[in-house]
C-alpha cells in the first residue's frame, strides 16, 4: 500500500513502513491479513519492542503517513487504555507541546475534553504545578472573554466558593490589579452608570424590601459584615450602655426599605446611623432621618470623625437617649 508521500506500508494493516520494493514488513506475509492476533502474542510482540530506537527520519515518515487519519472511537478508547499510567519524559511532553502549539481545536473536540475532564478529581500536587505553570502569564483581552462567557450564569458550590476565599487569604492586589478594578468601575462600565429612576420604580424597589421572601434573599446573597468603624461603634455602645443598642445593618431589621445601623432595646423607637466621612460627604443626613421619622423612629447620625472623642460620644448618645435637642 502506497501513499501521496512515497512511503510503501505493510499490506498486513500493521501501519508500519516497508522496505523499498517490498509488500510485507519481515513475518507480515499475506496469510496474517485478517488475523486476529491473541493477547498473548500482542504483549510478546510489544516486549521485544520496547528499547528500541526509531530514527528521527522514521518517525517523520510515519507521522506524514497518519496526518489526516481519523481513528475510530474504540481505537481511541484502546490507546487511552493503553497509555494509562505511563509516565511522559520531559523532552516527549515538550514535542507534543511544540506539535499543538498554535492549531485551534474544533468544538467537536473541546466537548470532547470537556466532557473527558468531568468528575476528574485534580490531585493537590497537579495543581500546584499548574499553579506555577500559569505563573507570570497574561491572559489575552479575547481569552479573557471567552472566559467570562464560559462562565456566565454558572453557580459555583459552596464548597467551590470556600475553596476560592481560603485561596485569597492573605494576598493582595498589586497597584496595577488595584487600578485595572477602579478603571473597570469607572464611568459607562458601570452597570448602574447614569441610570436614573422614576418615582415608579423607587416605588416598586420600596416594595421589594418590605417582602419577606425577597429580604431573606438579599441576606442570603449579601454576606454583610461588620466594618471596621461598625464593630468599634458596636463595642463603645457595649461598653457604657449594656444590652441597650444592637447592631442590625446586617439587614435583620427593615424600616421603609432601609436597614439602620443600630435600633434602641428599652422601648423607646430610636435609630443610629453611623456614616463615614468619605461615602457620606455629599448626603444630607436630613433625608435619612426623614425615611424613619413616618414609623415613628427618632434618627442620630454620628460621623465616623466623631469616634475620635469618646467623651463627647458618650454625652451626645445619652442626650439623644433623653430626647434632649443635640
Amino acid at each position: 500500500m502506497s501513499t501521496d508521500n512515497n512511503v510503501v506500508l505493510c499490506e498486513c494493516g500493521c501501519g508500519k513502513i516497508v522496505s523499498e520494493g517490498k509488500r510485507f514488513v519481515h513475518g507480515h506475509n499475506s496469510s496474517n491479513l485478517g488475523r486476529i492476533f491473541s493477547d498473548e502474542w500482542k504483549n510478546n510482540m510489544s516486549k521485544s519492542r520496547k528499547g528500541h530506537t526509531v530514527p528521527p527520519e522514521i518517525r517523520k515518515k510515519i507521522s506524514s503517513t497518519l496526518t489526516g487519519k481519523i481513528h475510530s472511537k474504540e481505537r481511541n478508547k484502546k490507546i487511552s487504555i493503553a497509555l494509562k499510567g505511563k509516565p511522559k519524559s520531559e523532552e516527549h511532553k515538550k514535542n507534543m507541546s511544540l506539535a499543538r502549539k498554535g492549531k485551534p481545536l474544533s468544538d467537536e473536540w473541546k466537548k470532547n475534553i470537556s466532557e473527558g475532564n468531568k468528575g476528574r478529581i485534580v490531585s493537590p500536587e497537579t495543581r500546584r504545578k499548574i499553579g506555577e505553570a500559569q505563573k507570570g502569564k497574561l491572559v489575552s483581552l479575547k481569552t479573557r472573554e471567552k472566559q467570562r462567557a464560559a462562565h456566565k450564569g454558572k453557580k459555583l458550590s459552596d464548597e467551590h466558593k470556600k475553596h476560592v476565599g481560603e485561596s485569597r487569604i492573605g494576598s493582595k492586589h498589586t497597584e496595577k490589579t488595584k487600578k485595572a478594578i477602579s478603571d473597570g468601575n469607572k464611568g459607562e462600565k458601570n452597570g448602574c452608570w447614569s441610570k436614573i429612576y422614576t418615582e415608579e420604580e423607587k416605588e416598586k424597589f420600596r416594595d421589594l424590601w418590605k417582602n419577606p421572601n425577597y429580604l431573606a434573599k438579599q441576606i442570603a446573597a449579601s454576606h454583610k459584615r461588620k466594618n471596621k468603624t461598625e464593630t468599634w461603634l458596636e463595642f463603645f455602645l457595649n461598653e457604657h450602655f449594656p444590652n441597650e443598642w444592637k447592631f442590625v445593618g446586617d439587614f435583620t431589621f427593615m424600616i421603609g426599605g432601609k436597614s439602620p445601623d443600630f435600633i434602641y432595646l428599652k422601648g423607646k423607637k430610636l435609630i443610629i446611623e453611623l456614616w463615614g466621612n468619605f461615602w457620606h460627604k455629599d448626603d444630607n443626613p436630613q433625608d435619612r432621618i426623614d425615611v424613619f421619622t413616618p414609623f415613628g423612629y427618632r434618627t442620630l447620625i454620628i460621623w465616623e470623625r466623631e469616634l475620635k472623642h469618646k467623651f463627647s460620644l458618650n454625652i451626645k448618645i445619652r442626650k439623644f437617649v433623653k430626647g434632649d435637642k443635640q
